[in-house]
């Protein structure tokens, strides 16, 4: 039981495992000044500028230089941002436009982030690494002190109000056993790293900030809480894991993009694979992988995962995720443009090619295999993929669900497609109308919306009455007492990052048919995610 002088601070948890480590509190950020006009000449403000960002970007560059891997990297790219001649130069027509040296590199900053953000995917995710290098130029100019140096040795709890890409890139997860941040949902950027890490957190903790350095604290993810002063014998208890051989109420399965993902998902004992990303095998592609490119890199993984069946998603790729070779054009709204399978009309040769390619790596192995296709809206389209698929010889196709439309016309897929897959992020995406990248509409995202949840349902019951198999892939697969939830609603699967299976399979091998039920009535009942969260949690001890 806690102390007298212990404290509870609440959020939501990641991860199934508690831990107890100092606090490592990164410093506070920057403060952006309000907009100013430049009272310097337009040279002064200019060379003020010019020293600031080259000595931010020999500043990351000498980090660089110390670190290794992806940190470095990262690291490195941040540099050439700090460096880059061209926002430099959009900067400088801020100044001359009147602007003071810090408002011209936010203004700047600000119009490429955007164009970023717009790209959509990984794009997206530099727009935040953009504003980090403006916020550091403007803190040499403003002479703010900022320090976002993770530790290196000992045992940790990071804080900090959120983290951006370059932050967590640079995590050792021996070393950061936890991660406590103000902001953030259970679909947000540091939640989804910290489960691939299978490092513990509580995210969105709205006292976060409140805590110190060297305050020694307790991360509760299974209790959605961080317990300051505590003992770990303070902490929710766990399931036991269950052994690989334990039966669960549905099968989980891993989500991976590449080879190391898929070896994973068998040290996690996976009962398979439910999404295999391809297009992360593509990302720095300059022009179109050919088709025994593509089988060789099939192959590597299809053979690690012999005996097992395997779901592999064509292209999701386009604007929000866009591929160089594809060479599509920008879009206003990426997220409602040429994505996914929209793009076989313009590029019907690179879906062709795919799909041979699979076929080739398929008859190579002999692996148990079924291919999908994202952004599916209409039957017609799934009726299209279908015959595509078979067409090479592909026999167990699928589709993605992740519009509201093609989730109301699962009745019309009868003798197009096997099964479907449900991605959660998307289809709460469009359901809510709220842009999965916005940070302040975590709520309307979080996979525990009963309107989500019924919507789920009437697929499942859609999909029983033809006979074909619903899956999902989505985040909600990772969270072990939403997966009983979802075997509830009539979910025939789950799938989820390598490191997260352990706490769900333990959590499905726990429960029988009858309470998943109950736990789905309640959480598609409920008036908000939270009060679905604290009964279901109430009912599956």
């Amino acid at each position: 039981m806690a102390n007298s002088k212990s404290r509870i601070l609440k959020g939501t948890g990641v991860g199934s495992h508690a831990v107890m480590a100092s606090v490592h509190r990164l410093a506070d950020r920057p403060i952006q000044p309000p907009p100013a006009r430049r009272i310097n000449s337009i040279e002064d403000e200019s060379t003020a500028l010019e020293a600031a960002a080259k000595a931010t970007a020999k500043l990351l560059e000498d980090r660089s230089a110390l670190a290794k891997g992806d940190t470095a990297n990262i690291l490195l790219a941040l540099s050439a941002f700090a460096a880059d001649p061209a926002l430099l130069m959009a900067a400088k027509a801020e100044i001359s436009n009147g602007w003071d040296a810090p408002t011209a590199i936010h203004r700047a900053s600000e119009s490429f982030a955007k164009m970023l953000e717009d790209a959509g995917g990984a794009f997206a995710e530099r727009a935040a690494d953009l504003s980090e290098i403006s916020l550091r130029i403007t803190a040499l100019l403003t002479n703010q002190e900022w320090s976002v140096d993770i530790p290196k040795f000992g045992k940790h709890v990071l804080v900090a109000e959120d983290l951006t890409p370059a932050d967590t890139a640079q995590i050792d997860a021996k070393v950061v056993v936890g991660v406590i941040t103000q902001k953030g949902g259970p679909t947000s950027h540091t939640s989804i790293i910290c489960r691939q890490m299978g490092i513990a957190a509580v995210v969105g903790c709205s006292e976060a900030t409140s805590l110190t350095n060297g305050d020694q604290v307790v991360l509760d993810p299974v209790g959605d809480r961080v317990i300051v002063n505590g003992e770990l014998s303070d902490a929710t208890a766990p399931l036991s894991i269950v052994d690989e051989k334990a039966k669960t109420l549905i099968p989980v399965l891993g989500n991976i993009g590449n080879l190391k993902d898929a070896i994973a998902v068998n040290t996690f004992h996976g009962a398979g694979v439910g999404l295999f990303r391809t297009e992360l095998l593509y990302l720095d592609n300059k022009t179109a992988p050919t088709i025994a490119e593509q089988r060789r890199a099939y192959e590597s993984v299809f053979n690690e995962l012999k005996g097992k069946p395997i779901v592999i998603r064509t292209l999701d790729a386009g604007s929000d995720k866009p591929l160089d070779f594809l060479n599509l054009a920008s879009e206003a709204n990426p997220a409602l443009g040429i994505r996914g399978w929209r793009i076989s009309q313009p590029h019907r040769q690179v879906m062709q090619d795919q799909l041979k390619a699979i076929k080739e790596a398929v008859d190579a192995t002999g692996a148990d295999v079924r291919v999908m296709a994202p952004m599916i809206s209409i039957p017609q389209e799934a009726a299209d993929f279908a015959k595509m698929a078979k067409e090479v010889g592909l026999k167990h196709v699928g589709i993605m669900i992740e519009t509201p439309s093609i989730a109301f016309a699962v009745r019309d897929l009868a003798g197009l497609v096997e099964f479907v897959s449900i991605g959660t992020n998307d289809l709460a995406q469009y359901l809510f109308a709220a842009d999965r990248q916005h940070h302040e509409l975590n709520e309307l995202l979080d996979p525990w919306q009963p309107a989500l949840l019924r919507l789920i349902n009437r697929i499942c019951e859609d999909a029983n009455r033809i006979g074909i198999q619903v899956g999902v892939c989505g985040e909600a697969g990772a969270d072990p007492l939403l997966a009983v939830v979802l075997a509830g609603i009539g979910v025939d699967s789950v799938s989820a990052a390598a490191p997260a299976i352990p706490a769900v399979r333990t959590r499905l091998a726990h429960v029988d048919l009858e309470l998943a039920r109950r736990a789905a009535d309640l959480a598609m009942k409920a008036l908000s995610p939270e009060l679905a969260r604290v009964a279901v949690k109430a009912l599956v001890k």
